[in-house]
C-alpha cells in the first residue's frame, strides 16, 4: 500500500484503489457497487475501509507480528521487531545483541568475554575480569592467575620460567646441595625447576629442567 498519510477518507480511498489496480485486475461495477454499500450503514463502510485502519495501526514491539499493513517489510516482522536469539527481549524491546541469548537487559554476567547485561553504562565493553588478554582461552573470570602471560592458567604445564604456571599455589623449589650461579649459559636461571641433573668427575651438576 503506498505510504501516505492521508485525512481525506476520499482521497485515501482512491490512493488504495489506485495501488490494488496496480497488483490484481479490478472490475469497476464492482467497485461502483462497493461505494453504494459505504453510504448505506457504518458497518460496511467501516468494513471497506479496512485499509485506512492498518494505514495508522501502531507497532506492537514484542509480539513479533508487522502490525502495520503500511510497513514495507509486511507481513515479515520488522528488523526491531525481531527476537532471532530466542531469550525473549526483542531488539525494540532493548536487546543490545540479538545475536546472543546471554546478552539482554538485566542478564546476568556470564564468564563468557561479553558484557551480558545491556544497561550496564559500560555495554558492549566486557567487565576487567571477563577478558582474554593473553589469549591463553582462560578468562580471570574462569580462573586464569596470571591475565599477561599465555603460558599460565590453570592446569598449564610447568615450564622453566619461575613461575607456578598451573595456577596453584607457588611452587616450593628443590634446594640444590650447591647454590647454582644467578646466570647459566647466558640465561637467569629458574630456581623453581634447578634440579640436580648427574655426577661429573664427582661433582653432581645442576641444570634446569622442565617438569
Amino acid at each position: 500500500m503506498p505510504k501516505k498519510s492521508l485525512s481525506d477518507i476520499g482521497e485515501c480511498t482512491r490512493s488504495y484503489e489506485k495501488w490494488l489496480a496496480s497488483r490484481i485486475p479490478l472490475i469497476q461495477e464492482d467497485l461502483r457497487l462497493k461505494h453504494a454499500e459505504m453510504k448505506k450503514a457504518l458497518f460496511p463502510f467501516m468494513r471497506a475501509t479496512f485499509y485506512r485502519w492498518a494505514q495508522v495501526w501502531p507497532q506492537v514491539c514484542g509480539d513479533l507480528v508487522n502490525n502495520d499493513c503500511n510497513d514495507p517489510f509486511w507481513p515479515a516482522a520488522s528488523p526491531g521487531d525481531v527476537d532471532a536469539d530466542q531469550d525473549n527481549v526483542a531488539v525494540c524491546a532493548g536487546d543490545c545483541d540479538d545475536a546472543r541469548a546471554t546478552v539482554y537487559p538485566g542478564a546476568p554476567e556470564n564468564c563468557d568475554g561479553f558484557n551480558n547485561d545491556c544497561n550496564d553504562p559500560g555495554w558492549p565493553i566486557p567487565h576487567p575480569g571477563d577478558t582474554d588478554n593473553d589469549h591463553d582461552a582462560w578468562a580471570l573470570c574462569a580462573g586464569d592467575c596470571d591475565d599477561a602471560r599465555a603460558t599460565v592458567y590453570p592446569g598449564a604445564p610447568e615450564i622453566c620460567d619461575g613461575r607456578s604456571n598451573d595456577c596453584t599455589a607457588p611452587r616450593t623449589p628443590v634446594a640444590p646441595t650447591k647454590r647454582p650461579p644467578r646466570r647459566w649459559a647466558g640465561r637467569a636461571l629458574d630456581l623453581d625447576c634447578w634440579r640436580p641433573l648427574k655426577w661429573i668427575d664427582g661433582r653432581r651438576v645442576f641444570g634446569c629442567v622442565s617438569t
